[in-house]
């Protein structure tokens, strides 16, 4: 029996995708972390290792790993979706099957996606003199940012879907070309064309309108 105090949503699938349980709330973590987690405790032997879970948004707050030799620790995804990210370098994204290793030393934080449940196997690294540094939380405004970036490729995935369908139907009546490249310009849809012509789209009824079919030069 875990001690959450409700199902979330997508938790009970969640926890069905998992071959561990999700565990107990991990409240050694709170001051540090944003959001709840959960911990669950896979070996205590040669290594400690541990499942955590991590609610949809939360994440821990910047930390370091901190040992006079070795140390660190490796993070695997067992399920759902996270991020991981080093002090100076984009966030990685991570799914069941990603393997990280983190060098002592090195500044990070990591956690679940924005809208998805992340659990990984925490493997703790032997070192000596080891200790853990917390600091500064992420803020809402950096992880915010995964958010639309987020948003951002599944409006393109569903972008490209769109234009591949309206080739295909007008087939050779479409006078520019391939596309060539596209990208989001506010609430509109850009596609570069072979021609260099570019169209801006916008969304109606779930698909990418032309805007009067005008063509706008390169």
């Amino acid at each position: 029996m875990t001690e959450n105090t409700g199902l979330k949503n997508g938790q009970k699938e969640h926890e069905a995708s998992m071959i561990f349980p999700l565990g107990k709330l991990n409240q050694a973590m709170e001051p540090c972390a944003a959001g709840r987690n959960y911990i669950s405790s896979v070996s205590d032997d040669l290594l400690k290792i541990d499942n955590i879970t991590f609610e949809p948004g939360s994440r821990t707050s910047w930390h370091i790993h901190h040992a006079d030799k070795h140390g660190g620790e490796v993070l695997i995804c067992v399920a759902g979706r996270g991020f991981y990210q080093e002090w100076g370098k984009d966030a990685v994204e991570m799914n069941p099957g990603d393997c990280i290793s983190v060098p002592a030393g090195v500044k990070n934080w990591h956690g679940a996606a924005p809208e998805a449940w992340f659990s990984y196997m925490c493997i703790d690294v032997p070192g000596e003199n080891k200790h853990t540094e917390y600091l500064a939380p992420v803020s809402d405004d950096d992880y915010e940012k995964l958010r639309k970036t987020e948003a951002e490729a599944a409006v393109s995935e569903e972008a490209v879907m769109n234009t591949a369908i309206m080739h295909i139907s007008i087939n050779e009546q479409w006078p520019y070309g391939t596309m060539k490249k596209y990208w989001l310009e506010g609430d509109q849809l850009a596609i570069e064309y072979e021609t260099g012509k570019v169209i801006y789209y916008h969304m109606e009824d779930g698909y990418w309108e032309p805007e009067d079919w005008v063509v706008i030069p390169e």
